[in-house]
């Protein structure tokens, strides 16, 4: 941290300029006279002093000299601050040894930009003439004003900065508001598609339902049995993904209206307790509960309340093993309640604990799908209980379980009304004292330091609103991650995770290319929205394990519009909108939609395509077997300069070993 020393016998000049200098992140001393400013130099050694030129004790010129000289303190730089505005103060000052001479009264917004250029660049004048102040000479009259000058542009100062911080910050809020409306559309998106991919699931276990009922007591071959066995299996799989799917996005939309009920915690975990036992038997797991006779009672909507800590529950005896044991226990205060779900399970790494409650993230790919779980149950529970005014935190380690402990509000505010009391309350006195005239010194002190404390409210209140954005974008990316993942779920022959292992290639060639690319937004969301257009192809042709038709390829090569069409109507990933629909362009001009070519192409799509066919042609496909790694590089060499980008081609031959290691992993 760089350290400043402060020499003035003032002390309200030396309050401004410590009120200018607070918060910047520099260590301050203070002296207000000769003596004391060469002993605490020596004492802290600091990298800047400020220094008045009219001190008690001996002059700032004195001083300044002693310090140069002075071989502990000489490598300081030094400021003369004075109200001399002549050419001899200023080279007598400068032959004293002195770096820069700053005039009083002076811009608090000028002082830190100089004192910025010292200390981040070690600038100074050395020499020159002098940089004249806007008064070039002080009378005795305007010297007796000069302590309410300084503080009336000490105040004018902080009322500038003041207020072009209130337009930063309304312009986050609007941003932010932008943000919201854009996450609320597309959870909205999402609830709507859950719903119409229920319908054609009902009617295909109506339909099985239907054959069973017309067979009868007919005896059917073996392999049809188990045929239609497996599709009622994967039908009844499906429609639990679709329920668990709505009620993710419905819980983010805000299409979930809380119901205001009064709820016995006690009497609902001993309710769940006994829900859940036969399943806890099965396993031969005890499952025990420690709660209040009493009853320990919360505001809030009970279904929802029940649906999260049932979802707690469940998780604990998926995840723990036969013998073990699964605990709960409610306790409470005057304000709220707290319920624990303690399980002997197989615990979370520490490495894995921060995304626990991330939407669809899986701890162990196996054992998840075999229990039958999405990786949306916690998200869930964690909206429900924040939707509540609460919170869930997580404590557990690996081999030994995991302790969920959920914190609930007797009574839960709304923000929205909160906020608007604030408001109500929040200080104007100084929104309308610039147009005051201000005569007094302790008027216009007053004004400085109101400005002063509003300034520092609405920095803090900038840093939170991008903190709140920060977040924003990163839930945003999260979910629409989710999304992408269903959709890779509809093409069965790649797993899943054709987007995921895109992705990767994709970063490993950019970081041979041109590294900056990994922390440029359109790059980072082309890679995760690159095929987002399949949602809107039909099921049959993606999931077609034949050669399509020449009708169908033209469909498939429509989900580049498609992409670009539903980003279009999401501001905040306006900067993937191209790169998504030119992912399919070739160098030579042969691709589509558009036909464009060479660097008419933007460059995360014509990474995107190298990536793209290095995946398609290393997994199996309904129609053929993967090629051997070797084999794929071969053929997209083959491409360079017609197909794909030339200096693409080098970055992916130069990243070959960690793209090789990569596609062996199957990523």
């Amino acid at each position: 941290m760089k350290k400043i020393l402060l020499v003035e016998d003032e002390p309200f000049i030396r309050k401004l300029v410590l009120n200018t200098l607070e918060g910047q992140g520099y260590l301050i001393f203070e002296a207000s006279n000769g003596f004391d400013a060469l002993k605490v130099a020596r004492e802290e050694t600091p990298d800047l002093i400020l220094l008045d030129l009219n001190i008690p004790g001996m002059d700032g010129n004195e001083v300044c000299k002693k310090i140069k000289s002075d071989p502990l303190t000489s490598d300081a730089q030094v400021i003369i601050l004075t109200s001399k505005s002549d050419q001899i103060s200023f080279n007598e000052s400068l032959e004293s040894g002195a770096d820069d001479y700053f005039l009083k009264p002076f811009s608090p917004l000028e002082l830190l930009e100089k004192v910025k250029s010292f200390l981040e660049h070690k600038k100074s004048i050395e020499g020159g003439d002098l940089p004249f102040a806007k008064i070039s000479f002080c009378n005795i009259k305007e010297l007796e004003l000069l302590e309410k000058e300084q503080l009336l542009i000490y105040a004018k100062d902080l009322s500038k900065i003041y207020w072009e911080e209130v337009g930063k910050s309304k312009q986050l809020e609007r941003t932010l508001q932008e943000l919201k409306e854009s996450e609320k559309m597309k959870d909205l998106f999402l609830a709507i598609v859950a719903l119409e991919m229920e319908t054609p699931i009902n009617i295909l276990q109506g339909h099985l339902e239907l054959i069973e009922n017309l067979s009868g007591n007919i005896s059917l071959p073996q392999e049809i049995e188990e045929y239609l066995a497996s599709i009622n299996m994967a039908a009844h799989r499906l429609n639990f993904l679709i329920q668990e799917f709505y009620s993710f996005a419905t819980m983010k939309s805000g299409i979930a209206k809380l119901k205001k009920d009064k709820i016995n915690i006690s009497d609902l975990l001993k309710e769940l307790l006994e829900d859940y036992r036969g399943k806890a038997e099965e396993k031969r797991i005890s499952i025990e509960i420690n709660a209040p006779d009493s009853g320990s009672y919360i505001e809030g909507d009970y279904l929802r309340i029940k649906d999260a800590f049932s979802r707690l529950i469940s998780n604990a005896i998926n995840f723990t093993d036969e013998n073990g044991r699964v605990l709960l226990e409610c306790m409470e205060d005057k304000s709220k309640v707290e319920v624990r779900v303690s399980d002997t399970g197989i615990g979370i790494p520490d490495n894995q604990k921060d995304n626990i409650f991330t939407p669809f993230f899986q701890i162990a790919d196996s054992y998840q799908r075999k229990e039958g779980v999405t990786g949306l149950g916690l998200s869930i529970a964690r909206h429900i209980f924040e939707l509540h005014g609460g919170k869930i935190s997580l404590n557990s380690q690996a081999g030994k379980g995991s302790s969920f402990t959920v914190t609930l509000p007797k009574f839960h505010y709304d923000k929205k009304e909160y906020l608007e009391e604030l408001r109500a309350i929040y200080p104007i006195s100084a929104e309308s004292a610039s147009d005051i005239p201000l005569q007094e010194d302790k008027q216009i002190l007053f004004y400085a330091q109101e400005f002063s404390r509003l300034y520092s409210n609405e920095t803090m209140k900038v840093k939170q609103l991008e903190e709140r954005l920060q977040e924003m974008e990163m839930t945003f990316i999260q979910t629409i991650a989710s999304l992408v993942q269903a959709i890779d779920l509809r093409e069965a022959y790649t797993g899943g995770k054709h987007t995921g292992r895109v992705a990767n290639y994709a970063r490993i060639i950019a970081k041979y290319l041109d590294p900056q690319l990994l922390e440029k937004k359109d790059f980072i969301y082309s890679l995760l929205l690159h095929d987002i257009g399949n949602i809107g192809i039909a099921e049959q042709i993606l999931s077609k394990t034949d050669k399509l038709t020449k009708e169908e390829w033209d469909i498939i090569k429509l989900h580049p519009q498609i992409g670009a069409e539903i980003i279009s109507q999401i501001k905040f990933l306006e900067p993937s909108l191209l790169s998504v629909r030119s992912h399919h362009e070739r160098w030579d001009g042969n691709g589509y939609p558009d036909g464009l070519m060479g660097e008419e192409i933007p460059l995360p799509s014509r990474i995107i395509a190298v990536a793209d066919a290095l995946e398609a042609m290393t997994t199996d496909r309904p129609y053929r077997k993967a090629l051997a790694p070797e084999e794929a590089k071969k053929e997209i060499l083959k491409g360079k300069g017609t197909q794909y980008d030339p200096s693409v081609v080098d970055a992916f031959e130069m990243a070959w070993s960690d793209l090789k290691e990569l596609i062996s992993g199957k990523a």
